[in-house]
């Protein structure tokens, strides 16, 4: 399950072919994301079929904040009693949104499991990262070179990608002191049934990559204009962990990309 919290709904293929192919996350200046401020996503987790917690994400309106002018992206996350046979956990999330860039400008989360507090920290500041970690009465600080997109932010920007089948994507998401590579690509168009009856996605597969640990994940995300998660996987050696979209307020103030 703690990898799970690494994603924030997902937490933590084969390896694919190195091709000249470009690999990343491609976006076009002047287009309108797919979501919009006062936006909120709830979403149910299963493992192994059984309820095991709930999420919720809320985008809040654009603020100028001490780390730049951004948009709040909120999320808190709950396992229930089931669950805690594996973790007892409880989180809460912030990541603020560079509408220029869709990286994050900042990030900080405090995780509660039943061994203690795990918090982190990390601001960019140009092509740097820097981090507070914190596990008990352990501490890590230091500074990464690359771009800030955390766990938070990643629900989001999959959502903007460039959805064509076959389509290569690669980056490297901070989380816990370091970052971790997610290499996949979108496998094509495909139709899933969901709280609000069937509906036609784009499935992307990916590999989480943490150390010498690999994690497969796939998410599901919708067609539609506002393109939501509605569904991701994370396969983990103590089972499949699944959660799904119930609710999806629409938000109202619509964010065009500078």
């Amino acid at each position: 399950m703690r990898t799970l919290c690494g994603l924030v709904l997902l937490s933590t293929l084969t390896a694919l072919p190195a091709v000249a192919a470009p690999c990343g996350m491609h976006r076009e200046a002047g287009a309108a994301l797919p979501y919009a401020a006062g936006e909120e996503l709830s979403y149910r987790m299963k493992v192994g079929g059984v309820s095991a917690g709930r999420a919720h994400l809320k985008l809040g309106s654009l603020e100028r904040t001490p780390y730049g002018v951004g948009y709040p992206i909120r999320a808190d996350l709950e396992t229930n009693a089931y669950a805690a046979f594996a973790t007892d956990l409880a989180g809460k999330f912030l990541s603020l949104l560079d509408p220029r860039s869709q990286q994050s400008r900042f990030y900080r989360s405090n995780l509660n499991e039943s061994k203690g507090v795990i918090s982190d920290r990390a601001i960019r500041n140009g092509g740097v990262i820097r981090f507070e970690h914190e596990k008990g009465k352990r501490r890590k600080a230091g500074t990464l070179r690359g771009e800030l997109i955390d766990p938070v932010q990643l629900i989001y920007g999959m959502r903007d990608l460039q959805f064509k089948e076959g389509q290569r994507v690669c980056l490297r998401m901070y989380a816990y002191s370091g970052l971790n590579r997610l290499r996949g690509r979108v496998v094509g168009r495909e139709t899933i049934e969901t709280a609000a009856g069937s509906i036609k996605t784009w499935r992307v597969d990916l590999f989480l990559k943490r150390g010498r640990k690999s994690y497969r994940v796939r998410m599901w995300v919708g067609e539609d204009k506002s393109r939501p998660l509605w569904r991701a996987e994370l396969s983990h050696p103590k089972g499949i962990l699944r959660v799904d979209l119930d609710r999806h307020v629409l938000g109202k103030q619509r964010i065009v990309r500078l």
